[in-house]
């Protein structure tokens, strides 16, 4: 993302990578150490190793203008309504960590169950009428039209062309190679 986004003028850009998998935190800090050279600013990588709790909240230092989760939420809740309230939860204690002009993404697994968890979620804070604000994956502010029916869901998916080297690993672990569902 930090590369993604870099806009000019921005000579540094600070990243705190949290994981509780420390290959997942060696493997990220390896690739920011190969791309920073040429991104054109100085990256202060810091990372944290720990679960998400509340107090990781206290560990970190706010404020962020991008929060990113990646296949994070999926792996907590133990039922579709316990889900909703908790990731609800965390979602808005984690948007305490953004300025008002922050964002935070949630990218989550292309599964039905959590999708529509999600989208349970996303009704909440519709309903408050922020802040935070919803603005993907719905552009309007009325109830999801895939929650109507059970067996509906929202996700994307997006063709992709993993370089040989992460595409060789993808196959080893059994997943696509060729396209990226969300």
């Amino acid at each position: 993302a930090a590369f993604a986004l870099a806009q000019p003028g921005v000579d540094h850009v600070r990243i705190d990578a949290v994981d509780s998998d420390p290959a997942a935190l060696d493997l990220a800090a390896q690739l920011c150490r190969r791309w920073a050279p040429g991104a054109g600013y100085d990256i202060d990588y810091r990372i944290v190793r720990a679960p998400l709790t509340p107090a990781l909240l206290d560990r970190l230092d706010p404020p962020y203008q991008l929060v990113v989760l990646g296949f994070v939420l999926n792996e907590l809740g133990d039922s579709v309504t316990d889900a909703v309230a908790h990731h609800h939860a965390w979602l808005t204690r984690l948007c305490r960590l953004l300025p008002d002009d922050g964002a935070l993404v949630v990218l989550e697994p292309a599964l039905r169950d959590h999708c529509r968890v999600l989208q349970h979620v996303r009704g909440l804070f519709v309903n408050a009428e922020g802040p935070p604000y919803v603005f993907a994956p719905c552009l309007h502010r009325d109830a999801c039209p895939m929650l109507e029916r059970e067996r509906d869901f929202c996700h994307e998916r997006l063709p992709l062309c993993l370089p040989d080297t992460l595409a060789r690993i993808a196959r080893a672990a059994g997943l696509r190679d060729s396209d990226l569902s969300y």
